[in-house]
């Protein structure tokens, strides 16, 4: 008894079309692994072949029969701890952070929403300020709420960098965002808010922030305590908020300083942050003790890890620094235009009206 079997020969293109479009639904500019055994080579031609086609953006990985093996028996720690720059945004959530973040962007949300409804419109509340105070919300949420938040014994130039972010970035736009509100000095919150942000106030809290938890003792004591992945980025946040309120004078109805005096501000406040990272950069030997013998990501010597530190620490004060010299530049040539001006004859007060 005969049988007649038929059979159909595999078409890797066909098979490569069936997963880029009604599978994957592959879109230009969209970023897609490929990976498969040696085995499976003419599907991953094909697969990479309909993806560039279709205007993807397709990462080849072909694994070798014993790869996963020589992993295991022949990689260092190092290595097997190492982690791809994409898996640090990896959402990691921290209520501590998270909620606080999400109340005061509702309540900012509710206000700009209320104001543009009425009678100012826009006048009162522009949408530019949205914008950077959406933007600012944005950094803190990938800040605090990512897989780089839970490394700091694992990089000091991660943790640093997570810092600075908070610090330079963060509040600078949240406090552009802020809409100009007219407060009543003598009220309750205006001599909160006055005494909060007055230039002294603002360069004790940030400079004891930037020199007590920097200091080697005080830094391997908040490590040990597990307060510097939580405590230290809020008190970085808040004593930074303070600063930049003082640079960009958002409130000026209990804010008088003139842009000298924040100039001066500005530049005073970068000397405790400055000098930090000139000691991270020229210092012989590891400071901390947690990174004296840590594993560091990407492979790199404690040492290193604490140099790049301090360059990112200085980089990210660099800005402050530009703004600083450009308020003082406005001062001192205001300063000048008003030398400049000849003084005006003083007036005759009318003379009364003689009576006939």
């Amino acid at each position: 008894m005969q049988t007649n079997t038929s059979y159909v020969a595999y078409d890797p293109d066909l098979h490569a079309a069936l997963l880029a479009d009604y599978c994957l639904s592959a879109a230009p500019g969209e970023r897609l692994l490929v990976a498969g055994g040696q085995e499976a080579t003419p599907l991953i031609r094909a697969v990479t072949r309909a993806l560039l086609t279709r205007g993807a953006r397709p990462v080849v990985r072909v694994d070798y029969p014993g790869q996963q093996e020589d992993f295991a028996e022949l990689a260092s720690d190092a290595v097997l701890d190492a982690i791809h720059p994409a898996d640090l945004l990896a959402p990691t959530p921290d209520p501590a952070f998270l909620i606080p973040t999400l109340l005061v962007a509702a309540a900012y949300t509710w206000g700009f929403l209320r104001a543009r409804r009425g009678a100012a419109g826009g006048a009162a509340w522009p949408a530019w300020r949205a914008v950077l105070f959406a933007l600012g919300t944005l950094l803190l949420l990938i800040t605090t709420q990512s897989r780089a938040a839970t490394m700091t014994q694992s990089s000091m130039a991660l943790y640093m960098g997570r810092l600075m972010v908070l610090a330079e970035l963060v509040p600078p736009l949240l406090v552009l965002g802020l809409p100009r509100l007219n407060l009543n000095p003598r009220r309750a919150l205006g001599r909160a808010l006055g005494v909060l942000l007055d230039p002294w106030v603002a360069l004790a809290v940030w400079t004891a922030v930037i020199v007590f938890w920097n200091v080697p003792a005080g830094f391997n004591a908040s490590v040990v305590s597990n307060t510097a992945g939580a405590l230290l980025p809020a008190l970085y946040l808040l004593s930074s908020l303070m600063v930049w309120s003082v640079i960009l004078r958002p409130l000026p109805s209990v804010q008088p300083a003139d842009i000298g005096s924040r100039g001066w501000f500005g530049l005073i406040s970068a000397l405790p942050m400055m000098a930090v990272a000139s000691v991270w950069l020229y210092s012989p030997q590891v400071l901390y003790t947690p990174y004296v013998s840590a594993l560091c990501l990407w492979n790199y010597t404690p040492l290193q890890n604490q140099q790049l530190s301090g360059w990112i620490m200085m980089l990210a004060g660099l800005p402050a620094l530009a703004l600083a010299f450009i308020q003082l530049f406005a001062w001192l040539v205001k300063l000048s235009e008003g030398q400049g001006t000849p003084p005006q004859p003083p007036t005759r007060p009318p003379a009364p009206p003689t009576r006939p």
